[in-house]
């Protein structure tokens, strides 16, 4: 069985980041916050997750973008993200209509908008 997209990006962000590869620990945290948030199954996964963080890693800007829904529904994006900053080095941030994942090793952050349902990465605008 091959590793799911959304794993491997985020282990792929990781030794972006750090420049050293996910530790077999933090692997089993990633895994437990996929299943833990029902996103172990890629039908719950919308493909836009995964660009944000392989356009991380790449170092590209995504204009502001409308979320597309996953296949299926019932996974939760809040908590996975909120649950992620614990695990992979970033500096959260939340606003209360959006929220940020800063990553200043790279420059960029990631901007979720829960009010206007939108996605993008760019500079880092605002260092907290």
């Amino acid at each position: 069985m091959s590793e799911p997209l959304l794993l491997y990006t985020l282990k792929q962000l990781v030794l972006a980041i750090t420049g050293k590869n996910a530790t077999a620990e933090m692997i089993v945290d990633l895994e437990d916050i996929l299943e833990g948030n029902g996103l172990d199954d890629e039908n719950y996964v919308p493909i836009w997750v995964p660009q944000i963080f392989q356009a991380l890693t790449e170092k590209k800007n995504i204009p502001a973008t409308q979320q597309t829904p996953a296949i299926k529904e019932g996974a939760s994006y809040y908590n996975f993200f909120d649950e992620l900053s614990q695990i992979i080095p970033m500096k959260w941030v939340e606003y209360g209509e959006y929220f940020l994942m800063q990553f200043p090793p790279l420059d960029l952050e990631a901007k979720i908008s829960l009010e206007d349902n939108s996605y993008e990465v760019r500079a880092i605008t605002k260092t907290v």
